[in-house]
């Protein structure tokens, strides 16, 4: 999932220049939070990180807009230490791709 691999780099810049993690508001560049290919719409993983990004860590999810073609993926999510693997989140084969 580029668009989360992207939001990880645009994390640290954001962090070096605000000394904390910002919301998918504050770092993502496009509309609506689409993803680049326009599969999937980014927000903040409130399930994961309820309190939201913080200075120490954040979490970002990737919702696909509609079924994406009998794909088992579903939602995508990256924190600040990584991709989360386990269900209900996509697995490491959906990374894989």
């Amino acid at each position: 999932m580029s668009s989360l691999l992207r939001a990880q780099i645009l994390q640290q810049r954001w962090h070096s220049s605000h000394g904390r993690y910002g919301s998918v508001s504050d770092i993502w560049p496009l509309a609506d939070s689409q993803s680049t290919g326009g599969y999937y719409i980014l927000s903040d993983a409130l399930e994961v990180l309820p309190s939201g990004p913080n200075a120490d860590a954040y979490a970002i999810k990737a919702t696909p807009k509609r079924r994406q073609n009998g794909s088992p993926c579903g939602t995508f999510v990256i924190t600040s230490r990584g991709p989360l693997l386990q269900p209900p989140w996509a697995g490491p084969d959906c990374w894989a791709r």
